[in-house]
């Protein structure tokens, strides 16, 4: 099965939401974005430098094998 953030993460319209990880630094921005078109669709990416892995085990979801996780 094929991991997909926006099934755990709620991002606006721009494709900006806050980061999981971010938010347990007390950080409340909006650092985390998603790619929606293109080559790269359904790619996140935390512009504070949270990891893929830190991310998804935030939300209670760490990386395994043959995801489909791309990352930008």
């Amino acid at each position: 099965m094929t991991f997909k953030i926006t099934d755990h993460i709620e991002f606006d319209q721009k494709g900006r939401a806050q980061c999981p990880v971010c938010l347990t630094d007390g950080k409340t921005g909006k650092n985390l974005t998603i790619i929606e078109q293109g080559q790269y669709a359904g790619a996140y990416k935390c512009h504070r430098g949270c990891s893929v892995d830190d991310i998804r085990d935030a939300i209670g979801q760490p990386k395994g094998e043959q995801t489909g996780d791309r990352i930008v």
